[in-house]
């Protein structure tokens, strides 16, 4: 019996996948494999408590319930393999990832047995740093300085391997490299000598999470949560408030047709390539990883700092115009809702 985990890194396609694992239940426990999902949730989200930053009053419940539904598969076929797949437990902004968290989430695992595969996509840094700062934006506001930006995928998959006593199978997050440009595939592709599972079988009726925001409502997100500081008042957001607060901005820019991808002005990507060219060369040594998809980047130079309404500026092109018709739209709507309830 061995124990698969796919333990990340965020922003590589893991929801996509693991929204086909929870959907497949069937045709995966067919093959020999349990993808255990406590709940209405579509990963075993609870592992994150045991690398968390912060202990939650939920997680020894939740770790429970995780843990009782494996032993009852277990119970229903002892020889069956398990499938988790979870990226937080990889991302160093949601956990603390040491000898000792790792150890935790090893000792948990190893309750059904001490054979692990351990799985992992790494992504190029320039298209990384991209999707991580979009994160940042959603989540909390403001940009993730460029020289400070570190993916640390090497040093991550190095303290697994470390915990594990095992070598991590590493893919690029790259359709070019995948198998027929399918990111299912490749992934079983990885684990067939465990569970041949074809990949027609599983349920693939799932949405692509893509939730790329443009360069425009990138700014408007940016500006909305500081602008109330220039006004003295509180800006923080509730985890719900940043999740409606984004997704609004998306529909009313998709709505206006503002949707051009953003690309990084090529000064930034250079930046963002060299301060991370140690872990891009560790990667390769150790990995055998290369990146062969040639990004597109933004000619020109960002604004100069006295010109800028936000960082946002300092990375990709904006079109202000289109930017402040995103937050003006939002404004109008919330004040018109208030109106109306007054």
């Amino acid at each position: 019996m061995t124990t698969i985990l796919h333990f990340g890194f965020p922003k590589t396609g893991t929801t996509y996948l693991q929204q086909i694992f929870n959907k497949s239940a069937g045709p995966l426990a067919a093959a020999g494999l349990t993808y255990p999902a406590p709940g209405s949730d579509f990963k075993p989200r609870a592992l994150k408590h045991l690398t968390a930053k912060s202990l939650k009053p939920v997680a020894a419940g939740e770790l429970e319930m995780l843990r009782n539904i494996i032993d009852d598969a277990k119970s229903k076929n002892p020889d069956v393999n398990i499938l988790l797949s979870i990226e937080e437990i990889a991302a160093s902004v949601m956990s603390t990832i040491t000898l000792d968290t790792i150890a935790a989430l090893r000792d948990f695992i190893h309750r059904w047995g001490k054979d692990v595969r351990l799985l992992v996509y790494v992504r190029k840094p320039e298209d990384y740093y991209l999707s991580m700062t979009q994160e940042k934006l959603k989540r909390s506001g403001g940009v993730i300085p460029p020289h400070e930006f570190r993916t640390n995928f090497s040093e991550i998959i190095q303290i697994y391997e470390d915990v594990f006593g095992t070598n991590a199978t590493v893919r690029p997050f790259e359709s070019g490299q995948w198998r027929n440009g399918d990111l299912l595939a490749d992934f079983l592709d990885q684990i067939k000598d465990i569970a041949d599972v074809d990949p027609k079988i599983l349920y693939t009726d799932v949405l692509h999470s893509n939730e790329t925001l443009s360069g425009e409502t990138m700014f408007a997100l940016d500006l909305m949560r500081r602008f109330p500081d220039n006004m003295a008042q509180s800006s923080a957001y509730t985890f719900m408030q940043s999740e409606r607060l984004w997704r609004k901005f998306r529909d009313i820019a998709e709505k206006a047709g503002y949707t051009r991808k953003p690309r990084l002005f090529e000064s930034v990507a250079a930046t963002v390539a060299a301060v991370n060219q140690d872990d891009s060369r560790a990667l390769f040594e150790r990995h055998g990883i290369e990146f062969y998809k040639c990004s597109k980047f933004s000619p020109g130079e960002p604004l100069p700092e006295s010109e800028r309404l936000s960082d946002v500026e300092s990375l990709v092109p904006v079109n202000r115009d289109q930017a402040l018709r995103i937050i003006s739209v939002l404004c109008a709507g919330d004040n018109a809702f208030r109106a109306k309830k007054t």
